[in-house]
């Protein structure tokens, strides 16, 4: 598995977990009532905020325990990381899926937004279609390393 991989996988290991935690914990909230009114919708920006930087805390710790683990296993302190226009490419490709996908969620809930639905259940499903997209952009991402694309 090459550098690339390995960093796909670990960021999509971390933030898997981290919307599970999100969803989990939100829905709960919602459903005993902590979103309600404007204080609830303050309340909600704040935990959607939290979930950003400990996304962004949790995919650099992880990074750095596999970092502390390779050396410890292997004796070699640095891994071999080099990007090439493959790499770039792939990359690029895995943005446009997630753009894509983000979109479509984008929309989804502003139809919905349009169509009635409380704000709340609106803004987990933004969260849940980023959380979607970049799923599917790292699944995307993993298979074409593995077919050589």
């Amino acid at each position: 598995m090459s550098y690339q991989e390995k960093n796909i996988a670990l960021s999509l290991l971390a933030f898997v977990i981290l919307v599970i935690i999100f969803y989990s914990r939100v829905s709960e909230m919602y459903a005993i009532g902590r979103f309600d009114g404007e204080a609830g919708l303050i309340l909600l920006g704040k935990t959607g905020l939290a979930f950003i930087g400990v996304g962004i805390v949790a995919v650099v710790v992880l990074s750095v325990l596999y970092s502390v683990l390779y050396a410890a296993i292997t004796g070699d302190s640095v891994q071999k990381e080099i990007t090439d226009e493959r790499d770039r490419m792939i990359e690029r490709r895995g943005m446009q899926i997630s753009g894509i996908v983000t979109g479509i969620g984008l929309v989804a809930a502003m139809i919905a937004l349009a169509l009635g639905q409380p704000a709340v259940p609106v803004f987990i499903g933004i969260v849940m279609a980023f959380g979607i997209a970049e799923f599917i952009s790292a699944i995307a991402r993993l298979a074409m390393y593995q077919l050589g694309w």
